[in-house]
């Protein structure tokens, strides 16, 4: 028994644990620091970072989807080579999604701020905020 215990601890894949456990962890404490800081800036300020929520649920949505599919993908191969052959296009179309996604950001930031409605007194910084949490898409 103690025999079997120890061939199950040796064929356990610890580097996927260990690489799903840190691309799990490290968004979320990402996001911990990120609500620490709204929680500490001026009401007027929270209302800008409030208009982030729009482009956030796009970006969850690929976020949420895309890592399951390259999961399946690398389960489905039988060598390493053959998994870096996989991966490499999915790693270039999710960064090309994310490039594309954060050029409309930056060319359309003025028509986004004015579909959302914000007032007038912040539409200048929202247009900024927008356009650097937009840089951040690939890390999230």
């Amino acid at each position: 028994m103690k025999k079997n215990h120890k061939s199950l601890v040796l064929l356990f894949d610890w580097k996927l644990w260990l690489a799903l456990s840190t691309a799990l962890l490290v968004p979320r404490i990402y996001e911990a620091n990120r609500v620490w800081l709204v929680g500490n800036m001026d009401l007027t300020v929270l209302a800008l970072v409030e208009q982030y929520r729009f482009i956030e649920l796009a970006v969850e949505v690929l976020n949420e989807s895309l890592p399951f599919a390259v999961l399946a993908l690398a389960a489905q191969t039988a060598t390493r080579r053959e998994l870096a052959s996989v991966l490499r296009p999915v790693v270039l179309f999710m960064g090309g999604v994310a490039g594309l996604l954060t050029l409309g950001i930056w060319g359309m930031t003025d028509l986004l701020v004015d579909s959302i409605g914000t007032d007038q007194a912040i539409v200048d910084v929202t247009m900024r905020y927008l356009r650097v949490r937009s840089l951040t898409f690939c890390g999230e």
